[in-house]
């Protein structure tokens, strides 16, 4: 709710093309705030790959919802659109697709599957930024996705997340839940001096009873930096990668 994070959430937004972005504190508080924002709740089931973090999984049980695991592809390692219908029953409300290793599972059978059960889709991309699936970047073909700033990722400001979005009504569960609950809040508002109101018997602060996923201003200001240093990031990985694969060639 600081000026440097709606900045940075502003940025990053602009830099994926999309409506908005979150800022969190993890990777694991975006899934989530973001499996929140999607509706999941006790009693649903989420289908997820068994080869991720174990925070891929944590967040569904955190909301009394049960991982589902589909398979991955052995050509890839990436979730196999195959073994993910094959799981798909009356209580699946979502799949959390994670692109491994920098690089996205087969996005077009995902989709179809997608629609063919109604069900929310949800892009892991902690370990992949702007890699691209038929010229579409990672993190643009679900309802939402979320991203880590861990020590080890592609933009680091030691830890933190964010969370993608186009939609407004996600966006704004999503903001309202990382926050303990508060009531008013919105794409690039800071946050005022309001005291007089909060005084006020009559006046609800918090809406809903909600963890505080806020990420601090001195990380957002340093991700604000980072992100100027998205392109230099990316390429110096492929460099590397390219020099491990000539050694194993």
């Amino acid at each position: 709710t600081g000026k440097y994070l709606i900045k940075f959430e502003t940025e990053l937004a602009k830099k994926f093309k999309t409506n908005y972005a979150i800022a969190v504190n993890s990777g694991t508080s975006a899934l989530h705030t973001a499996l929140y924002a999607l509706g999941i709740k006790a009693g649903d089931e989420v289908i997820v790959p068994p080869l991720t973090f174990s925070a891929t999984a944590f967040a569904v049980m955190f909301l009394g919802a049960k991982p589902v695991f589909a398979d991955v592809d052995i050509e890839t390692f990436n979730i196999c659109p195959k073994s993910i219908e094959k799981r798909i029953n009356k209580k699946t409300k979502a799949i959390i697709t994670v692109s491994i290793f920098g690089l996205i599972p087969d996005m077009r059978e995902i989709l179809m599957l997608k629609k063919k059960y109604k069900l929310m889709l949800l892009e892991d991309n902690a370990e992949t930024i702007f890699s691209k699936y038929k010229n579409r970047v990672s993190g643009t073909f679900g309802d939402m996705s979320i991203m880590s700033f861990q020590r080890s990722k592609h933009l680091t400001m030691g830890d933190g997340g964010a969370i993608l979005t186009n939609s407004k009504k996600l966006f704004l569960r999503s903001k309202q839940f990382s926050v303990l609950g508060y009531r008013g809040l919105g794409k690039n508002k800071v946050n005022e001096n309001i005291k007089d109101k909060f005084q006020n018997p009559n006046y609800y602060r918090h809406q809903i009873v909600a963890p505080n996923y806020r990420m601090p201003e001195i990380i957002a200001a340093a991700g604000i930096a980072q992100l100027k240093k998205t392109n230099y990031f990316c390429k110096k990985r492929v460099l590397i990668g390219s020099g491990y694969e000539k050694i194993a060639n």
